[in-house]
């Protein structure tokens, strides 16, 4: 699955494998509702396949406690957000 934006392109499985959807739902789920942008970030980091940024040119290796620009928060917001619409909308494939 391909997501664009002017200042960002990255993809994710079209069909996450179980191990996928554990790692994602592992790492996005949690209590405190504080910290709850960031497990979903930390979730669609698990996924990422694709990146292309020029403003956060590695995925990988972004710092949330170093970045401080705010184009940089509005891509962590944006894939986030993307990946967790993406993930609660998986549906079971019907059998034939």
């Amino acid at each position: 699955m391909e997501f664009t934006r002017d200042d960002c392109k990255f993809t994710i499985p079209d069909r996450p494998t179980v191990r996928q959807q554990l790692r994602y739902f592992s790492a996005a789920t949690g209590r405190d509702p504080s910290q709850k942008m960031e497990r979903f970030w930390d979730g669609a980091a698990a996924l990422i396949e694709t990146w292309e940024s020029k403003v956060i040119p590695d995925f990988k290796t972004a710092d949330l406690d170093t970045l401080t620009e705010p184009s940089e928060t509005g891509i962590i917001i944006w894939v986030a957000l993307e990946v967790k619409m993406f993930m609660d909308a998986l549906e079971d494939v019907p059998k034939n």
